[in-house]
């Protein structure tokens, strides 16, 4: 879930650039098509799977008060809206624990985000310091744990300024947080690494990316795969270090693509790696959002599909299909058939 995609997509969609210097796959056929049910008039979708179903949510502007986010959850294999409904909410854990009878269900009260422990009853949690404090170096202080039968916080643990996310690794024993360090001289980047049993910091990653928006694991947690505004960063998870995909581990790869990545997910097979990017015409003032396949064992730039003007936000994969949102709308990709495109 993009718990800071809402903040940094308002900064960055406007003023991105990007120079594509491989094939780009500009002809639709029936391996692309558009979700025809969505409202008209709604823009600023993201997209975001929880427990099988697809969040298809159109953001509000920030500065716009008392107002909420639309939400339309999709059927991943009829491709339809079967239900839809507004919120404040706007991460998929979120807003289906507020339409649901789960234990972890009052969290939406008070949380915007939140991933649930090896422990049923124990979730580490992003709580905002105010509802309406948008400002990214204020929105979060620090992860809390949580007791879900309780509803007591067991440990706060303190991280300022807290830009980034949470992510629990799947053998659930390392939460790993992104932050951006205020006292940088450089726009570095961090991943903290803390054991879950005892809060221990087990190692601190610094990087070039700045600020993350995005990350998944591998099925077996060796791997983390960041998308961060400058490009992606894979993280060793059996050592906690940056893998060199390029000349240096520690600057995010760019595939020869120019500008801001927003999102990341992994096929099913995990022999590609989807990434939402956008796409400008150079000298022809033409502005597309796209997506963009990466080859995980060549490590190399794959495909790039087009898809909608001005940017795609994010994407979210469900089994053979690719879930793909940009500012108008939500497309589903036929991963099998766009993989025979060349």
């Amino acid at each position: 879930m993009r718990v800071k995609t809402l903040m940094y997509l308002c900064l960055f969609l406007a003023i991105a650039v990007v120079y594509v210097t491989y094939g780009v796959i500009k002809g639709w056929s029936s391996f692309v098509r558009k979700i025809s049910d969505l409202p008209a008039g709604r823009q600023d979708w993201i997209v975001e799977t929880y427990q099988g179903k697809v969040y298809a949510i159109s953001l509000i502007h920030l500065e716009t008060q008392g107002s909420e986010n639309y939400v339309a959850c999709i059927d991943p294999n009829t491709e339809k809206v079967i239900d839809r409904f507004t919120t404040k909410k706007f991460t998929a854990i979120a807003v289906s624990a507020e339409r649901e009878q789960r234990l972890d269900s009052w969290l939406a009260r008070e949380y915007d985000y939140w991933v649930l422990g090896e422990k049923s009853n124990i979730a580490y949690a992003l709580k905002p310091t105010a509802p309406d404090n948008w400002d990214p170096e204020q929105r979060y202080n620090g992860v809390y744990v949580v007791n879900l039968k309780t509803h007591k916080v067991e440990k706060f643990l303190p991280i300022s300024p807290m830009i980034g996310k949470i992510f629990l690794h799947p053998n659930r024993g390392k939460l790993y947080i992104t932050t951006e360090p205020k006292e940088a001289e450089i726009e570095t980047g961090e991943i903290r690494i803390y054991s879950v049993s005892d809060w221990v910091l087990l190692k601190t990653i610094t990087h070039l990316g700045q600020v993350i928006l995005d990350a998944k694991f591998t099925k077996d947690g060796n791997r983390l795969f960041c998308c961060s505004i400058r490009g992606m960063l894979v993280v060793n998870t059996l050592e906690d270090r940056l893998e060199p995909w390029d000349s240096s581990p520690d600057v995010p790869v760019r595939f020869n693509i120019e500008g801001h990545m927003y999102s990341l997910d992994l096929s099913s097979d995990e022999k590609e790696l989807y990434v939402a990017i956008e796409l400008i015409k150079v000298g022809k003032g033409i502005q597309k959002g796209g997506v963009a396949a990466i080859n995980i064992v060549r490590k190399k730039l794959a495909r790039i599909l087009e898809l909608s003007s001005p940017a795609c936000t994010s994407v979210a994969v469900v089994g053979d299909k690719l879930f793909a949102a940009c500012l108008d709308g939500v497309y589903v990709i036929d991963i099998p058939a766009w993989r025979k495109q060349r």
